[in-house]
């Protein structure tokens, strides 16, 4: 009788473990909560090495946590239910997305000073830390936010940008730059390479964006080609929102497979990107000609329809099965065939910006690693190159705008 109270008592023990479990990890914060679970899935693939895993243990027991709701994605994926949001879901969307960046990036107050600023009547943050060079003319990372082109601003991002200032050594500049749908998304473009003309150091700044701010940065990158001034030193897209027009054909995929953004979402954010554009209008024209007035607002906003020669030098990290896999593979092809020196990482099984959880799981240390190699690379290049120029000739002075040298 007592050996079947015994074996009776286990059984009923390990039963409520997993209760047990889910009451603890609801009692805890996210940080906390992600500690304890990579903790555990190290050592149970350490105690059980036969499993099989496409992946590190810690991105395993990430992705798993995400697709439960245990861990949020820092993403705006899935946050906009309904095909037309209200402008009461977009603010509710913001808050949610800060609330979960917040968690997953927490500002670390006690290393860097986070400092609002205008620079050519756009608003911005200067993000800096003790081992940083702060001075006016050291070398900058232009931060451009993810969000799904409406979330994002302020200083919702603040913690992630702190990490890449300590991480890379170079103080950030994080643009706040103006947001569908109370903006066109152009007004996003013109924002941020006000900035980059305005600190007036072109070759000792790093670009680097992620999702929305991907489009963003290359947008830019663009944009200053078109107008013949010098470029940045490099760029660095994680993940980058490159295609909203859908013109690439969604991969087979299995349910889920990217537990933080779906070709849905990326929809439902073209939709918000266009917004209130209205430089064009198309008033009582037929549902055909609406529709192709959207796609031809969609295509300028799309990056990879758009040609990638003579750009400056552009690193691309982004994973097999998410939703602009295809778009952003064939931007990078696009460039690398047109001569861009470049850097690529395409990874398997994990998801969404997984690059941006460099301090959480292996796979990301080493991509960010080989970003920050790249780019530190290209500025020390050019720092070189200016040392060796003949007096009188700086080279970080721009050129004029093609329109100006026409005249």
């Amino acid at each position: 009788l007592t050996s079947r109270m015994g074996l009776l008592g286990g059984m009923l023990a390990w039963g409520m473990l997993p209760l047990f479990l889910a009451i603890y990890m609801a009692s805890i914060g996210v940080q906390d909560r992600m500690t304890f679970c990579l903790s555990a899935g190290r050592a149970l693939t350490t105690a059980l090495p036969f499993i099989p895993l496409s992946e590190s243990a810690e991105a395993s027991t990430l992705k798993l946590l995400m697709r439960v709701g245990a861990v949020p994605t820092g993403s705006l994926g899935g946050r906009l239910k309904e095909d037309t949001p209200s402008m009461e879901d977009v603010e509710s969307a913001r808050k949610r997305v800060a609330e979960n960046v917040e968690q997953l990036w927490p500002l670390d107050r006690h290393t860097c000073v986070v400092s609002p600023t205008t620079i050519d009547q756009v608003k911005g943050y200067w993000i800096t830390t003790p081992s940083t060079k702060n001075e006016t003319n050291s070398p900058v990372m232009m931060y451009a936010h993810g969000g799904g082109f409406v979330a994002g601003g302020g200083l919702a991002f603040a913690g992630l940008g702190c990490a890449l200032a300590k991480d890379f050594g170079l103080r950030v500049m994080m643009v706040d730059y103006r947001l569908p749908p109370e903006s066109p998304l152009t007004h996003a473009y013109e924002d941020f390479l006000s900035v980059f003309r305005a600190l007036g150091i072109p070759k000792k700044i790093v670009f680097f964006g992620h999702g929305s701010g991907g489009n963003v940065a290359l947008s830019t990158l663009m944009r200053l080609r078109s107008l013949g001034t010098y470029m940045p030193a490099a760029t660095v897209l994680v993940s980058p929102t490159l295609d909203l027009t859908r013109a690439f054909p969604p991969q087979k995929k299995e349910e889920g497979e990217d537990p933080s953004l779906s070709l849905d979402d990326i929809d439902r954010q073209a939709a918000m990107a266009l917004g209130q554009l209205g430089e064009k209008k198309n008033e009582g024209g037929t549902e055909e000609e609406e529709e192709a007035m959207r796609y031809e607002q969609l295509h300028l906003l799309s990056p990879a329809l758009h040609d990638t020669i003579a750009l400056a030098p552009v690193s691309f990290f982004w994973e097999k099965t998410e939703a602009e896999a295809d778009a952003i593979a064939y931007t990078w092809n696009g460039a690398r065939k047109l001569g861009v020196r470049n850097v690529h990482v395409q990874r398997t099984g994990l998801w969404h910006q997984y690059a941006l959880w460099f301090n959480y799981i292996p796979e990301a240390r080493l991509d960010m690693n080989e970003a920050k190699k790249f780019a530190l690379g290209l500025l020390e290049a050019h720092s070189k190159a200016k040392n060796s120029q003949p007096e009188g000739d700086d080279p970080e002075t721009p050129m004029k705008e093609q329109s100006e040298t026409n005249e």
